[in-house]
């Protein structure tokens, strides 16, 4: 994927999986019911006896919890449009340095930027009209780099 590619990738469900893929190393299994994260080393189940609440990537409906997930499905994060799950993106990039800016001249857009010098001259980023987006774009040029 280019870097235009990935300025144009909007905020949603299916940008959170490419992050969960390419940015955390997660096994992705998409479904009509949404996008889980399969038998990650790293995360337990978090589905597992308290019915976690799934939404259609479709309707924004809610949907009920197939029994038959319950110990090996995680719900991804939605990484793209909150801010709390998007700085686990920054933290996973913890070998990296990270800026974020904000730009005020035709309306309010937010730069995230990773670079692994103080110089900033392997500089990548990002930019978007929120900080959740600005990141998550930012961190798939970052591992793509690599």
């Amino acid at each position: 994927m280019t870097n235009t590619e990935v300025d144009k990738l909007e905020a949603g469900r299916e940008l959170d999986a490419l992050v969960a893929e390419k940015v955390m190393g997660w096994n992705v299994w998409r479904s009509k019911y949404g996008y889980f994260n399969v038998e990650h080393p790293d995360m337990p189940s978090q589905v597992s006896g308290h019915g976690t609440e799934r939404y259609s990537p479709q309707t924004g409906k809610k949907l009920p919890a197939p029994k038959w997930w319950d110990d090996w499905a995680v719900d991804i994060p939605m990484w793209s449009t909150d801010i709390s799950a998007a700085w686990e993106v920054v933290e996973k990039l913890d070998c990296l340095q990270f800026n974020l800016g904000r730009e005020n001249c035709a309306g309010i857009r937010f730069d995230a930027a990773f670079y692994d010098d103080l110089d900033m001259k392997d500089k990548v980023h990002a930019m978007a009209d929120t900080v959740p987006l600005a990141i998550c774009r930012a961190a798939l040029k970052a591992v793509q780099k690599e």
